[in-house]
C-alpha cells in the first residue's frame, strides 16, 4: 500500500477559444487525464498551474471545467486524515473522491480587489478544487497541507506564478513551509534554470527542505530513459524536480511537438515514490517546420516544400494535426514566388490539416524574432489581450522594418478588434490583418 499522487500542469482550460473545433481539445484532454489518474488509483491530485488560459474565462469555459470535475473526482469520501492546513474534502456536503489541488499560473494570476482570487475562485468556492498558495497575505488559499494515508505523511505546498523581477524576494519572504517526517511536495509556476529559458530563475534555496518541486510553466514534460517522468537532480540539494508538461498543445511551435502526458507518483512506507506516465490519446499532434529557401528556382523550393510535408507522420491521427511551415530565404533572382503555387500546395493538404489556410507562412522578410512575434500576435489577438507587451514590442519591430503603422498599432487594433462581437467576425479580422502582414514583395515591405 502506498499514496498516490497524480501530477499534471499547464491544461490551459479555454485555449484557442475562437476557432470552434480547437477549444474543446483542451477540455477532452482534460477530462482524459484525470479518468486516468482516478483510474490509476489517484489518492490526490496537484495540478501545477495554467489551469485556464486566461484570467478571465468566459462563463462556458467555467461550466465546462466544473462539469468535468463534478463527472470524474466526485464520489466517496477519500481515506486521508488531514493533520494541517484547511481543504474541501472534509465537508459532508461536498462528496470529493479525490481532491484537486491548484497553484495559479501565468494565464490564471489572481484578479480582482481588494481580496485578489484566481479565475478559477469559483471551483475552490464550491468545494471542487483546493488553492495553495505561500503568501500568508493571500487569505484565498491554503499556505500548506499534511495528508495522511497507511502511515504516509506528505505535506503539500504552492508558489503561484510571480512577475520577473519579484519572484525570489517574494520567495524569499513567504517562506517555503516544510516538516520532517512528511515527504514534503511544492508546485511552483516560474522557470527553474535547467528547463526552459527564461530572464530569471526561481533560486531553489529555499527549497532545500523539499523533497520534490513541481514546475509548471514547461510545456514538454521530462522523461527518464523508461519514459516515466524524471526526478531531476539540481547541485547538492536533496531537492528533486518533476516537469510534468502541459496536457495540450496551445501553439504550433518546436516546443509544443510531440506526446502529452498526465503522471502518478506512488509514495511506499518507505517514502520511496514510484513514477509512471500515461500518454494523452485525445491531444492534437502539432508539426512546426521551417525551410530555407535561399536562393533556391521556384522549382526547387516548392519541390522542397513538398519532401518536407510529405516526411510528416499525418496519416492515422485521430484528429487533425496543425501544421505550421515558415519559409525563409530570398529565391534565386528572376524565381517568381507566384511560380510556387502555394495555395495549390495548401489544397492539396486540405483534408489532412486542421485549419489547413494558415499552413504555409511565407516569411522571407522576417528574422526568426519576428516570426515568433507574429505568432504572439495571433495568440494575443484570438485571446483578446491585444495590447499585451508582447503586441507592442511586435508593432515595434514591423514599423523598424518599414511597414505602415497605420496597420500595426497597438491602439488601432484594439479599436479594430474590441469592436468585434462574434467568433468568426474576429477570426476574419485577424486574417484580414495577418495577410495583409504577409503580401511579401508588396510596397509596403521596402
Amino acid at each position: 500500500m502506498g499514496l498516490k499522487i497524480g501530477i499534471l500542469s499547464d491544461t490551459h482550460l479555454g485555449a484557442s477559444s475562437i476557432d470552434p473545433e480547437l477549444r474543446m481539445d483542451s477540455f477532452e484532454v482534460f477530462e482524459e487525464a484525470l479518468k486516468i489518474l482516478v483510474s490509476a488509483g489517484a489518492d490526490v491530485i496537484l495540478h501545477a498551474g495554467d489551469f485556464y488560459d486566461r484570467t478571465d474565462p468566459q462563463p462556458w469555459v467555467h461550466d465546462k471545467a466544473t462539469t468535468i470535475l463534478r463527472s470524474t473526482i466526485t464520489g466517496r469520501k477519500p481515506n486521508l486524515e488531514v493533520l494541517e492546513g484547511k481543504v474541501n474534502f472534509e465537508a459532508e456536503d461536498v462528496g470529493i473522491a479525490v481532491p484537486v489541488f491548484l497553484i495559479h499560473g501565468t494565464h490564471d494570476r489572481p484578479i480582482g480587489r481588494p481580496a485578489p482570487a484566481p479565475p478559477f475562485q469559483h471551483l475552490v468556492s464550491a468545494g471542487y478544487a483546493n488553492y495553495l498558495d505561500v503568501d500568508p497575505d493571500n487569505e484565498f488559499s491554503s499556505r500548506h497541507v499534511v495528508i495522511k494515508k497507511d502511515g504516509i505523511e506528505v505535506l503539500l505546498t504552492g508558489v503561484g506564478h510571480r512577475p520577473q523581477g519579484y519572484i525570489n524576494e517574494s520567495i524569499s519572504k513567504c517562506g517555503i513551509p516544510g516538516k520532517t517526517g512528511c515527504v514534503n511536495i511544492s508546485c511552483i509556476h516560474n522557470a527553474i534554470e535547467g528547463t526552459v529559458p527564461a530572464s530569471e530563475y526561481v533560486d531553489l534555496g529555499p527549497f532545500q527542505n523539499i523533497d520534490y518541486v513541481v514546475m509548471g510553466h514547461a510545456h514538454r514534460a521530462h522523461l527518464d530513459g523508461d519514459g516515466a517522468m524524471q526526478a531531476e537532480k539540481r547541485g547538492a540539494l536533496k531537492t528533486k524536480i518533476l516537469v510534468p508538461g502541459a496536457t495540450n498543445a496551445t501553439s504550433v511551435s518546436p516546443q509544443e511537438e510531440g506526446k502529452k502526458y498526465v503522471h502518478l507518483m506512488e509514495i511506499t512506507s518507505e517514502n520511496r515514490p514510484v513514477f509512471k506516465s500515461f500518454e494523452l490519446k485525445k491531444v492534437r499532434q502539432v508539426f512546426h517546420r521551417r525551410i530555407a529557401c535561399e536562393n533556391l528556382t521556384a522549382e526547387q523550393a516548392r519541390d522542397k516544400i513538398l519532401d518536407t510535408l510529405k516526411g510528416l507522420p499525418l496519416d492515422g491521427l485521430e484528429k487533425e494535426p496543425r501544421v505550421k511551415v515558415y519559409l525563409t530565404g530570398k529565391l534565386a533572382p528572376g524565381a517568381s514566388r507566384a511560380e510556387l503555387d502555394l495555395d495549390g500546395i495548401i489544397v492539396g493538404y486540405k483534408n489532412k490539416v486542421h485549419n489547413w489556410s494558415e499552413m504555409i507562412i511565407p516569411s522571407e522578410l522576417y528574422t526568426e524574432d519576428e516570426l515568433e512575434r507574429l505568432e504572439k500576435l495571433r495568440g494575443a489577438v484570438e485571446a483578446g489581450v491585444v495590447l499585451s507587451a508582447p503586441l507592442d514590442h511586435f508593432c515595434r519591430k514591423l514599423q523598424q522594418l518599414g511597414f505602415s503603422a497605420k496597420y500595426f498599432s497597438p491602439g488601432e487594433l484594439y479599436q479594430i478588434f474590441s469592436e468585434v462581437k462574434t467568433p468568426a467576425a474576429a477570426r476574419g479580422r485577424v486574417m484580414e490583418k495577418l495577410n495583409g502582414v504577409l503580401e511579401l514583395g508588396s510596397d509596403q515591405s521596402r
